[in-house]
């Protein structure tokens, strides 16, 4: 949200522009409307309701050119999150809704908006950043793919549902008196997950708001309720998605097998009402929901993967010390006592361990004989947990650890289990 108090950023650009952050509301207006006529019309309110309404935002996160005859010709933003790993917090800052006018492409306007991205960037204390972006081209700004699931799912076709077994389940539209009851059933699913995003009372606020103008996040949350007219569970389906085919689930609480059954039967029924191909489940590989349609037949549509950069490992590493110490407790190597360095090739990071807990991490130019050469972006999936070691290797052969220390290397970095539900 725009506060007027915050501290304003402007640069001038050559070319007559400045690059600036929002302070009003008209400014904001402005920006919105640019970013509809590059992304798309949904995408005019997703930054209005961002930048006006979110909790978490403010005036500051959101940027953009402007020419000498006050014309918005480039825009970018940092969304705000926080992940949530194996009990640590973990501020994070999405680089969302970046785009250039046509005739202002080429000038190299987008790393002038990277290089304000990231002051903003380190001024909110963020540790990695998340991008849903274009393949291939976020390389050059050193994002890697981690392999946190992102679109994608199973697919399932009406015919495949079974009856339900018991009858009289029933949905209704949540409210803002349902967000208490929906985030305890939120965070009852989440702990299931290695790495899930965290949702505070504002952020449910938000999302259940009906005073936010139509933008393409918008979500149909539902209350499932039981034939006793209490509670059962929720599910959240995108009105706006990459399958406009199917009918989509991408976020369901944990029920019961007789309540699972109903939504997959309502899914269904949308799915014949609305002569779609099927029902997409595009849901955390923990979700009861989708174990019970992949038993019934669903299939594999594929996953991408959210971008990532870790702009200073080290201090990543330090904030996860609680979760490598728990990993070496359950391991042969608990009360592990000794410096251990990992070669990222342009720089070495050093972890000082002290009877099996993480004192301290450092990023050093030399250190002694590394537990493992790896390079450096391959480094983010492996310590998400999105890629194996060994899987890494397959294709980074450069990616190599110590023979002796593989062991302690599979220790601290195991696969994780990972889903990011929307914060917006």
């Amino acid at each position: 949200m725009i506060e007027s108090n915050e501290p304003i950023y402007s640069v001038d650009l050559p070319d007559d522009l400045t690059l600036r952050s929002v302070t009003t509301n008209d400014e904001l207006q402005r920006v919105a409307a640019f970013n509809g006529l590059i992304h798309g019309e949904g995408v005019t309110g997703m930054t209005a309701n961002l930048f006006a309404a979110h909790p978490d935002t403010r005036g500051r996160d959101l940027l953009y050119v402007e020419n000498d005859a006050g014309e918005v010709i480039a825009s970018a933003c940092l969304i705000p999150w926080t992940l949530h790993f194996s009990g640590v917090d973990l501020p994070a800052g999405e680089l969302g809704i970046v785009g250039t006018r046509e005739d202002y492409r080429g000038r190299g306007i987008n790393r002038h908006m990277m290089g304000a991205f990231w002051q903003r960037f380190a001024e909110r204390g963020c540790l990695l950043s998340i991008i849903q972006g274009i393949p291939y081209f976020y390389r050059q700004y050193g994002y890697e793919y981690a392999h946190l699931p992102l679109e994608g799912g199973w697919r399932l076709q009406p015919d495949q549902v079974p009856a339900p077994i018991g009858e009289g389940y029933s949905f209704r539209p949540a409210t803002l008196e349902d967000a208490p009851l929906l985030a305890a059933l939120y965070e009852s699913q989440a702990v299931c997950l290695d790495i899930s995003s965290r949702r505070s009372a504002g952020i449910w606020r938000y999302l259940l708001s009906d005073l936010r103008k139509p933008d393409e996040m918008e979500h149909e949350t539902l209350l499932v309720v039981s034939p006793q007219g209490e509670p059962a569970g929720y599910m959240r389906l995108p009105l706006s998605h990459f399958y406009p085919n199917l009918v989509t689930v991408d976020e369901c609480s944990e029920m019961s097998f007789e309540a699972s059954l109903a939504v997959l039967n309502e899914l269904a029924r949308r799915a014949r009402e609305s002569s779609a191909d099927g029902i997409r489940f595009n849901l955390p590989p923990t979700s009861g929901l989708l174990k019970l349609a992949r038993a019934y037949g669903a299939a594999s549509l594929g996953t991408y993967s959210w971008q990532v950069r870790v702009p200073e490992m080290a201090a990543l590493l330090g904030r996860l010390g609680p979760v490598l110490s728990a990993r070496l407790a359950g391991s042969p190597f608990a009360g592990l006592t000794r410096k251990l360095s990992i070669d990222l090739y342009r720089q070495h990071i050093e972890l000082d361990f002290c009877g099996g807990a993480l004192k301290s991490t450092a990023a050093v130019k030399h250190a002694a004989e590394p537990i493992l050469r790896i390079p450096p972006e391959q480094a983010v999936p492996l310590v998400l947990g999105g890629r194996t070691l060994d899987e890494i290797s397959v294709s980074h052969p450069d990616a190599s650890p110590q023979h002796v220390w593989k062991p302690l290397v599979e220790v601290l970095f195991p696969k994780t289990k990972s889903f990011l539900a929307t914060i917006y």
